[in-house]
């Protein structure tokens, strides 16, 4: 589409994508974008270019929105790209998604306007994938393998991280790495279930009981890298 990674455009945001990113265009091609909010008017980095279509971070903010704010912790971390919109804009944005995916992609006429019931802006997942490195988990940052800070998202409970990071600092104990872990909690957040990816262990079934104990989860599974369960 006539730019490169690198190539830094001036760019009108039009409207929210699937997948957390904003749609803006340059000379009639979609571009991306990240850390925009629809009505900006911003500088943007290409990072990654194809024929047809572009992806860009925004790297200055020339018309910013009333419904810009500060974002906490890193805004490129998983799961963070509203993290610099006012959360009631957020909802907003979200609905639009929505009746897009009705209107224009599955043709389904709609007779009202989708409502996106709100929830706390802190604390509300309820599910996650945490990547481990030298016995840190975390989530990656956007399009690399580094590891990013959880807990600085607010996405997740403290209670909820804390569990993950006692289950794995206690397999650590016995001796087993662990790789990965999925974290699923129901909504009072008083029952919490982890299914843990290690290096090969032939005590890994104590060791996980041992772990559920520690960390006062209702359960666990695990699966090392050599297929044991």
């Amino acid at each position: 589409m006539g730019v490169s990674p690198g190539t830094e455009l001036e760019l009108l945001v039009d409207k929210p994508a699937s997948g957390g990113r904003m749609i803006a265009r340059h000379a009639g091609e979609v571009v991306l974008l990240a850390g925009g909010i629809p009505g900006e008017r911003v500088l943007a980095r290409v990072t990654r270019a194809g024929r047809r279509l572009a992806f860009a971070e925004t790297i200055a903010v020339l018309a910013p929105s009333d419904d810009r704010r500060e974002p906490t912790g890193d805004p490129a971390c998983g799961g963070c790209f509203y993290a610099h919109i006012a959360y009631t804009r957020q909802i907003q944005l979200k609905a639009q998604i929505i009746e897009d995916a009705f209107i224009r992609i599955g043709k389904i006429p709609l007779s009202d306007r989708v409502a996106v019931e709100c929830a706390s802006d802190r604390g509300y997942r309820m599910k996650a994938r945490f990547h481990v490195r030298g016995g840190r988990a975390g989530f990656y940052r956007e399009g690399t393998h580094e590891l990013c800070d959880p807990r600085s998202t607010a996405q997740l409970l403290v209670d909820s991280i804390d569990a993950v990071d006692l289950v794995i600092s206690t397999l650590a104990t016995r001796g087993i790495a662990v790789t990965s872990v999925e974290l699923t909690e129901n909504i009072a957040a008083d029952q919490r279930a982890v299914h843990v990816d290690t290096a090969p262990s032939d005590d890994l079934a104590v060791a996980l009981s041992g772990a559920v104990r520690a960390s006062g989860l209702t359960g666990a599974t695990a699966r090392a890298s050599d297929g044991a369960w």
